[in-house]
């Protein structure tokens, strides 16, 4: 009888031992990085080679052009396509149903921009929150940090122009939900307005410009089809012209 119980016991013991190694939370999927470099690889498999991957996030770029009349691309509608002009249309005007109106064209093309973006500024949120939590070459740490600012104001540049009213036109209008963190969050994301999704790409690029001019003239003028210091600039030009600051444009 004794042996039997001993029998039973090892087998309840081995039993729970395989539940815990079962039940012990490890997702193939889970990214862990374990230095800077680590971020930086992950900037370009999820920010970089879906900017240059996916045509879809710059799908509508000829349909907001003010040379549109007299573009070689073909824009023209048939009567037959006349849900696609009725979508872009819905597009331009920032009509409440571009979602749905767009969906008749394509397959959702809007949608599909909208989550490419919003998952490249995830990878961004990603490299900058373990940032905070390495204590790392201080160097590398700059250079992922200064690319990861840039590219989430591109990504932020990009949405509030398709899905938000011109600056120019009214600032405090509903823009684009700004998420900042890379955690989970139950809570709703609210639309920001305009102005505030500019003033965080203001500051975005400010902090990755300040960055760039810390690293050697070798990161900050990298020609390897990354961000860099011209690149930033560039763009800080290009988001003060939309924003009508000329001054600061030149």
């Amino acid at each position: 009888m004794r042996r039997i119980f001993l029998i039973y016991w090892f087998c309840q013991l081995f039993g729970l031992t395989g539940c815990a190694d079962f039940l012990e939370p490890k997702s193939s999927d889970e990214y862990i990085p374990e230095n800077a470099i680590s971020l930086d690889e992950m900037l370009v498999d999820e920010v970089y080679t879906g900017l240059v991957a996916n045509s879809y996030m710059f799908q509508f770029y000829n349909f907001f052009d003010d040379d549109v009349t007299v573009t070689d691309l073909p824009i023209g509608f048939r009567e037959y396509e006349q849900n696609q002009a009725d979508a872009i249309f819905a597009l331009y005007t920032l009509q409440p149903d571009l979602f749905a109106k767009m969906s008749l064209y394509g397959s959702g093309l809007t949608g599909i921009a909208w989550d490419e973006y919003y998952e490249a500024i995830l990878g961004c949120n990603v490299a900058l929150d373990y940032l905070e939590k390495m204590n790392d070459v201080e160097e590398t740490e700059r250079y992922v940090a200064a690319q990861a600012l840039a590219l989430r104001a591109f990504n932020y540049f990009q949405l509030v122009n398709l899905f938000g009213a011109p600056y120019n036109y009214n600032p405090d209008a509903l823009g684009v939900p700004l998420k900042l963190k890379s955690g989970l969050t139950t809570d709703w994301l609210k639309r920001n307005t305009v102005r505030e999704v500019y003033e965080q790409i203001c500051k975005d690029l400010a902090q990755s410009d300040s960055l760039f001019r810390l690293l050697p003239s070798g990161k900050q003028f990298n020609q390897d089809f990354r961000i860099n210091l011209p690149a930033v600039r560039f763009l800080r030009s290009r988001v003060s012209l939309y924003m009508e600051n000329y001054e600061e444009t030149i």
